[in-house]
């Protein structure tokens, strides 16, 4: 599994706020407003947070050598959950962020600034799961063997073994 690159977490950010901006216009064009933003969703997210980054942390000390009962596939599945909360976080940001964009030119109405509201807590807290997914993810990275020939001691330079 390759480490989760902050480019390609601000990719997904970048076309889930341009799919989601365009889906949302589409739909107001067509008369199709969405229901408000419960202020349940950012609590929900900050609570998923809070979730994820405490697998990091255990996540931390197994490979610290202070949780020796957790096994390896278990601590492998904090690592993809801690992945799978990034990229999450990073689709929710577009989402909500397109929501509190759309919301801009009519905060005069008092229904449009508590959705805007709603929007930017939402977009705040999924930057919250995002981050806190990247350091799950980064919390059970192992270091490199120390001993032993490198991958390219090991294999010659035209790829046969030695």
């Amino acid at each position: 599994m390759s480490r989760t690159r902050l480019a390609s977490l601000g990719l997904l950010v970048l076309g889930s706020l341009a799919a989601s901006w365009l889906l949302l216009k589409i739909l107001e064009g067509r008369g199709v407003h969405l229901a408000a933003i419960s202020w349940a969703v950012p609590v929900l997210l900050l609570v998923l947070a809070v979730a994820v980054f405490c697998c990091g942390l255990v996540l931390r000390a197994y490979r610290q050598g202070r949780r020796p009962g957790l096994k390896g596939p278990r601590a492998a599945q904090l690592v993809m959950w801690g992945k799978a909360a990034s990229h999450a976080g990073a689709l929710l940001i577009g989402w909500y962020g397109a929501q509190g964009l759309l919301t801009l030119p009519l905060l005069q109405f008092e229904a449009q600034s508590a959705r805007a509201l709603t929007a930017g807590a939402a977009t705040v807290t999924a930057v919250i799961l995002a981050v806190a997914g990247l350091a799950t993810e980064r919390f059970g990275e192992l270091p490199p063997p120390q001993d032993g020939p490198s991958l390219g001691e090991a294999v010659g330079h035209d790829g046969s073994h030695d």
